[in-house]
């Protein structure tokens, strides 16, 4: 299909079409990957404000890829927001 014929969906405002949103999708599991490394460090680090810090926004991040994925009509998946080295 054309860009401009896909399905769109609404989510905070913007619309995706379905690769759109699976790209979203992908874009939030990679910040997660990332804040979970990062809490690592700062826990490492001894840095406990900033760990506390980076775990409520991975929270938030978190609640947005499930509302996110429940309006585009995708299956969450977890295992992708994994970290598997530290």
């Amino acid at each position: 299909m054309k860009p401009e014929n896909r399905p769109k969906i609404d989510f905070e405002g913007r619309k995706y079409d379905d690769y759109q949103a699976t790209q979203k999708q992908r874009q939030i599991e990679r910040t997660v990957r990332k804040l979970k490394r990062r809490k690592t460090a700062f826990e490492a680090a001894g840095l406990k404000e900033d760990a506390q810090a980076t775990n409520i926004r991975l929270r938030r991040l978190s609640k947005e890829y499930s509302e996110f994925s429940k309006a585009a009509g995708l299956p969450e998946q977890r295992e992708r927001m994994k970290v598997l080295y530290t």
